[in-house]
């Protein structure tokens, strides 16, 4: 299974932990069935730091963090996002010359994935902490690709205020808007479009997270996403719509021609749904027109 899975699930949890991660990582159940099981279940997260295989890379995760506990029990963190990145490289085999741009990265999930799919990644990470993680699992894998930047994308270059992710879910920081007022943490933003105007192979795919900023942020990529037209994969959740306020925002927010699909929650595998602003769907892949075929027919 390579060196990572040889040095990985380094922990040694008792009989009931190793039953429960054996339930809950089997694709015979419902993903969403086994997230609600993990929940009443596996609340705790997990009882010690351990070392488990992500993607074919190391990833070093902590006891008592939600992100960490979907790893440990569940197999991985939102796993719909990994899968819809290797369906993409799979179906559309040019992308993986191309670069891969982690945006929220948090501690590297998806960085890691991404780092053994595409010719270089480019991830962004501007709380410290978390981003001290991430560059820990860039270090112990040793992927020279990947190249790190401990700040946030958005509309421009300055600061902006930032609230802190709670202790046990790094996944809830997020930046306020320049109306928010000056007090408390502020981190560092630039453009996309200024950071990545120097990038040595084309944009590919693009992972978008970050809780409510994704409007600022695609503002400044825009010449990204115009030259290279990479296929953006990006969480909608309810503080993700307030941001846009509607779906003619959200696709303004792209260059003529895209086309947004719902990533449908199936127990194994990828597959695309027709995108209902009204309707709950967690993920979304925006696709440009000449990439459109690659997915398929849509229900």
């Amino acid at each position: 299974m390579g060196t990572a899975r040889a040095r990985a699930d380094s922990a040694r949890p008792g009989l009931v932990d190793r039953g429960l991660r054996l339930l809950l990582r089997s694709r015979v159940l419902p993903f969403v069935l086994r997230l609600k099981l993990n929940k009443l279940l596996c609340s705790g997260g997990p009882p010690v730091a351990y070392r488990t295989d992500v993607g074919g890379c190391i990833y070093q995760g902590m006891p008592h963090n939600l992100i960490d506990n979907h790893v440990y029990y569940l197999g991985m963190y939102e796993p719909a996002i990994a899968e819809a990145m290797r369906f993409c490289v799979k179906a559309m085999p040019d992308l993986g010359r191309c670069a891969f741009v982690d945006i929220g990265a948090n501690t590297g999930l998806f960085t890691l994935v991404g780092a053994k799919l595409f010719a270089c990644v480019h991830a962004f990470e501007p709380y410290p902490p978390v981003f001290a993680r991430l560059e820990e699992h860039i270090g112990l894998n040793g992927l020279e690709s990947v190249n790190l930047y401990p700040l946030g994308l958005g509309a421009g270059q300055g600061d902006l205020p930032f609230i802190a992710p709670s202790p046990d879910n790094y996944g809830t920081g997020h930046f306020l808007g320049t109306g928010a007022g000056s007090a408390g943490l502020r981190l560092p933003v630039a453009s996309g479009d200024q950071v990545l105007q120097h990038r040595s192979c084309a944009i590919g795919l693009v992972k978008l997270d970050v809780e409510g900023h994704e409007p600022q942020v695609l503002r400044g990529l825009a010449d990204v996403l115009k030259t290279d037209q990479p296929v953006v994969i990006m969480e909608l959740n309810t503080t993700t719509k307030q941001a846009f306020g509607n779906i003619e925002a959200l696709m303004a927010s792209f260059p003529t021609g895209y086309i947004p699909l719902a990533i449908r929650r199936k127990k194994c595998g990828f597959s695309v749904e027709r995108f209902q602003w009204a309707k709950k769907q967690d993920n979304i892949v925006v696709v440009p027109a000449h990439r459109r075929a690659a997915f398929g027919p849509v229900a």
